[in-house]
């Protein structure tokens, strides 16, 4: 079994918790976390939409979140 360290735990965290607002038509939740080097996590979750193109993934999300605080 692989043990996480504290960062690990705290961005899995996050990811579960930006899970829970996920917004799917179809698919499954997914929520994600980043740790900026400042330390900093931003989380997001996935967006689905039935319009082309304007749905974003969880990954995305939490980078574009990270991206808006001034962080990249």
């Amino acid at each position: 079994m692989i043990e996480l360290g504290g960062d690990e735990k705290k961005l899995l965290e996050a990811a579960l918790k930006a899970l829970e607002n996920a917004y799917v038509l179809w698919g499954c939740r997914v929520g994600a976390a980043v740790q900026a080097e400042d330390g900093e996590i931003y989380a997001g979750c996935n967006v689905e939409s039935w319009i082309s193109g304007l749905g974003i993934c969880a990954e995305r999300c939490a980078i574009h979140h990270a991206v808006i605080h001034g962080n990249r």
